[in-house]
């Protein structure tokens, strides 16, 4: 997240069977979609690769999963909160 607060986005995730969980897909091994990119606005909001559309994630899941048989994905929702606390300072310029 770039600032401070609240935000829920969808991401996508593919079972690891080596590790037998879930991980973060590596989009850029399995196809990223466009909404997913570095210039999506989830990506340039949050900094993460997501979607804060439902139904775009669903569509997403479908299009990967159809172009990587044998591999097994599921769309996630992720709500992060993100605080910032000031606890220390420097006294050179005494700002707060």
């Amino acid at each position: 997240m770039r600032n401070d607060g609240t935000v829920t986005y969808y991401a996508i995730e593919v079972f690891l069977d080596r590790s037998n969980k879930w991980a973060n897909a590596n989009l850029d091994h399995f196809g990223c979609p466009k909404d997913f990119t570095a210039s999506g606005e989830c990506w340039q909001q949050t900094g993460f690769h997501g979607t804060f559309d439902r139904n775009v994630g669903l569509s997403a899941v479908q299009e990967i999963a159809g172009r990587n048989h044998g591999h097994s994905f599921r769309l996630i929702r992720r709500t992060m909160v993100r605080e910032t606390t000031v606890v220390s300072t420097s006294n050179s310029r005494n700002k707060t």
